[in-house]
């Protein structure tokens, strides 16, 4: 029997479910506000049966919250793997790497921003409502790692951080109780099954002989190692707060979650 109310959100997720708005945005609160302004003062023109009626569809919005559509979308899939078990990812490569190469990635931050020795973290927290494993622990900032596939989506000219990475680190940090998220993004040598694997690709697409099959690979394997690059381009960190607000946001986003897929139960 599968329970609502064993819905958490993974740090990873938690973007997912946090798009959009709930209840009325800015903007129709706005709109209440001044129709509902205009309706309640005794000199002003009384309202059109199309804004009365507007406003008492801007009142029901704001007392009946709904979830936005990738959320329903997030917690539709969480059922399912529930109901039919995991599904497999269609990411493979890029996640791959970035799981095979977070060792390496820890290493290579610690040796560059003067931390020691980075150590893997494998303490796992598990909230009421969120749940979350950050790579490295500090006695002050949590610590996340992401292995780039390659230079073009390697953030070097970035001045924000992406927002499902801002919303993890959120997370982290309201699980493992710290003030400050540093988020390393590295540019890691491929591991050389993937390259292997992406040269296989390329070379079924176009039957390379045997001269150019050696040429292409040679030069696969200079676009996806990264060895001969200064470490300064190959490392780029941002840093992010605590933000409670945020936080107790996504806890009420989780509780709207955990009504959705009652609902979504309740017509099973």
């Amino acid at each position: 029997m599968i329970n609502p109310q064993e819905f958490k959100i993974r740090c990873s997720s938690i973007y997912k479910i946090m798009g959009g708005s709930v209840g009325l945005s800015e903007s129709q609160l706005k709109e209440k506000t001044t129709l509902e302004t205009r309706k309640n003062d005794p000199d002003a023109k009384p309202l059109t049966d199309k804004m009365l009626a507007r406003l008492d569809e801007l009142i029901f919005i704001e007392s009946n919250p709904d979830l936005p559509q990738g959320a329903k979308t997030y917690c539709q899939e969480w059922l399912k793997a529930r109901i039919y078990g995991e599904q497999p990812r269609t990411d493979f490569k890029y996640t791959s790497k970035g799981l095979e190469m977070e060792d390496d990635a820890l290493a290579f931050v610690a040796e560059n921003y003067v931390y020691g020795m980075l150590l893997k973290n494998d303490i796992r927290k598990d909230g009421e409502f969120i749940t979350g494993e950050a790579d490295n622990v500090q006695p002050d900032h949590t610590i996340d790692t992401k292995c780039s596939w390659s230079p073009s989506s390697f953030p070097l000219f970035e001045t924000e951080l992406d927002s499902a990475y801002y919303w993890q680190g959120l997370g982290y940090m309201y699980l493992y109780k710290k003030p400050n998220h540093k988020v390393f993004y590295c540019l890691m040598n491929t591991p050389d099954h993937l390259i292997e694997s992406e040269f296989k690709s390329l070379d079924y697409k176009n039957g390379y002989s045997e001269d150019e099959a050696e040429s292409v690979y040679n030069d696969l394997l200079k676009k996806m190692t990264f060895d001969d690059l200064d470490p300064k381009v190959r490392i780029k960190l941002f840093e992010i707060e605590f933000d409670q607000k945020k936080i107790n946001q996504v806890i009420e986003r989780v509780k709207l979650c955990r009504d959705y897929i009652k609902k979504l139960l309740c017509k099973l």
